[in-house]
């Protein structure tokens, strides 16, 4: 069943990340191995982990539907704007596309 959850800065609880999973021991799982690593992709999150900031993982909703729990998950970054979040719009929890990185080019000059 699709979570929506908060990350919470615990020493500036205004800097929150707002998310949506359907594997919540998973992702509270990889967010802590990628931020031990230094290699979370949340700049904004590593850079504050890397100053000392400590987090924990706030359940907000369950949804039965993937679909609705994307766009409950759109309402809260939309009314909310959440500090973290780098995009205002989330992207769907539906099965990710892997994308082929050879058909892009590099142009030098």
């Amino acid at each position: 069943m699709p979570i929506i959850y908060q990350i919470v800065n615990e020493q500036f609880v205004d800097k929150v990340f707002i998310g949506v999973t359907k594997s919540y021991k998973q992702r509270i799982s990889l967010f802590n191995d990628d931020i031990k690593k230094g290699t979370l992709s949340n700049y904004k999150i590593q850079r504050d982990y890397n100053k000392g900031a400590t987090f924990k993982f706030v359940v907000l909703e369950e949804i039965e539907d993937s679909m609705e729990a994307t766009r409950v998950a759109k309402d809260y970054i939309k009314n909310l704007t959440p500090y973290y979040n780098l995009r205002r719009e989330h992207r769907t929890i539906l099965p990710k596309i892997p994308m082929n990185l050879k058909m892009f080019k590099s142009y030098s000059d």
